[in-house]
């Protein structure tokens, strides 16, 4: 009797990991019922790119057209661009809409597109914001390298920086001057005033308290020297299209 019933037994004990057994190799290709599609990694998302014409941001693409990454398509934009400007003549910069989104045109020509894709969903851009904005600095960077085309405008941008650089040096020098008198100015008057306040030891930091509106007075000009330069340079850059952005 024990002998028949063994068989049953050991298929009772054994059946739970045959089952196991047998699902293992779904559960490996699909994990957690899901679709293997879904597993996928999505592709990664293509670094944005700055078109720049004459050293003038014009405008940052961000999306893919037709395979083409943003760096991809800024490189075609420019070499579309160097074909216009070598040629040296050409109209005037337009929009136009078109189903991929806002052709931007140089005279009748079309440079390049600014579809949906590039703009910056977070910042709140809009289409036509972007390629308003698109077509003003081209227009400004295309009239820009008309200017260096000029040689008047190297020296008239010259002679006005000579102009300010000079008056930077004689603002520099009133500027010493001036700290080189409130420094004597507070040793021969400041401190003797101080001293005939002498109340209860307070001729003690009588020298500190020299040496605290001492370093005042040069912090002041330091920074007064350290604005005017940058003013200075903010200028000598203006007068030159190239620097001027």
């Amino acid at each position: 009797m024990k002998r028949l019933l063994l068989p049953f037994i050991l298929s009772a004990i054994l059946w739970p990991a045959t089952v196991l057994a047998a699902d293992a190799p779904a559960a490996k290709v699909n994990p957690g019922g899901k679709d293997p599609a879904a597993a996928k990694e999505t592709p990664p998302t293509p670094a944005p790119a700055t078109l720049k014409v004459h050293n003038r941001p014009i405008v940052t693409l961000r999306g893919s057209i037709v395979g083409y990454s943003p760096r991809q398509r800024v490189e075609a934009i420019e070499q579309r661009l160097n074909a216009v400007i070598e040629r040296g003549t050409w109209g005037a910069v337009s929009t136009k809409p078109i189903s991929e989104g806002i052709l931007i045109q140089v005279g009748d020509q079309g440079m390049f597109v600014i579809a949906p894709g590039d703009l910056n969903t977070l910042a709140g851009e809009t289409l036509e914001e972007v390629a308003a904005g698109a077509a003003r600095n081209l227009t400004t960077a295309l009239g820009e390298i008309e200017e260096t085309r000029r040689a008047e405008t190297f020296v008239r941008g010259a002679g006005y920086t000579a102009a300010a650089t000079v008056a930077l040096l004689l603002f520099l020098a009133g500027i010493r001057r001036t700290r080189r008198w409130l420094f004597s100015h507070l040793v021969e008057v400041v401190g003797p005033r101080l001293k005939a306040l002498s109340i209860g030891g307070f001729t003690h930091h009588i020298e500190g308290i020299l040496l605290f509106l001492r370093a005042l007075v040069g912090l002041a000009a330091l920074a007064l020297a350290l604005f005017s330069l940058y003013l200075w340079l903010e200028f000598a850059f203006v007068q030159f299209p190239y620097t001027r952005p």
